[in-house]
C-alpha cells in the first residue's frame, strides 16, 4: 500500500488494489502522544463552539462559527492526525481499509476534548442556569427596592 499525495500526513487515502480507502492515519514522524493531543484541541475548539455559539448564545450565525472551527479543526490537524473530532467518522474508512493501527487515538482523542470543554463550559463559560456551582451576588436582604419591584404579584397591578 503506498500514501497518495505526498506528504503520508493526516487523511492521505492508501492505494488497495487501485482503490482509495480513505482511512485516517498518523502524520509522517507523528507521535501517538502528539496525535492525541491534536485531536483533544481541535475536538474541545468545535465542542465549545457548538456550546457556546448555539446552546448558550444562540446566536443567529451559530452554524458559520461552527463551520469555522471545523475548517480551523482539519486544517491544523490534518498533517498531523487527519483532523478527524469525530470517533465515528473515523470508524467506516478503518472498517472498510482494515486499518486498525493507532485506531483508539481517534476516539480518545476527541472524548477527552469533549470532556474538557464540557468540563471548562460547566465551570466557568455557562451562564447562571447552565453553570455547575452559581455564585449568588447578593442577598435578597441587600437588594434595594429596585430588586423587589420586579416581584410584584400579577393580580395586584391590575385595575
Amino acid at each position: 500500500m503506498a500514501p497518495v499525495g505526498g506528504g503520508g500526513g493526516g487523511k492521505t487515502p492508501e492505494i488497495t488494489n487501485g482503490e482509495a480507502s480513505g482511512a485516517f492515519a498518523l502524520g509522517a514522524g507523528v507521535s501517538v502522544g502528539q496525535g492525541v493531543l491534536m485531536e483533544v484541541i481541535i475536538t474541545a475548539l468545535l465542542t465549545l463552539s457548538v456550546v457556546l455559539a448555539a446552546v448558550e448564545l444562540n446566536a443567529d450565525l451559530a452554524a458559520l462559527a461552527i463551520g469555522f472551527s471545523i475548517l480551523i479543526g482539519i486544517l491544523a490537524g490534518f498533517t498531523v492526525s487527519g483532523g478527524c473530532m469525530n470517533p465515528t467518522l473515523s470508524f467506516g474508512p478503518a472498517v472498510f481499509a482494515g486499518a486498525w493501527t493507532n485506531y483508539w487515538v481517534y476516539w480518545v482523542g476527541p472524548l477527552l476534548g469533549a470532556l474538557f470543554s464540557g468540563t471548562v463550559f460547566r465551570f466557568f463559560l455557562g451562564g447562571k442556569a447552565r453553570l455547575l456551582f452559581r455564585q449568588e451576588t447578593s442577598a435578597p436582604a441587600e437588594q434595594g427596592m429596585e430588586g423587589r419591584e420586579g416581584r410584584r404579584n400579577p393580580e395586584q397591578t391590575k385595575g
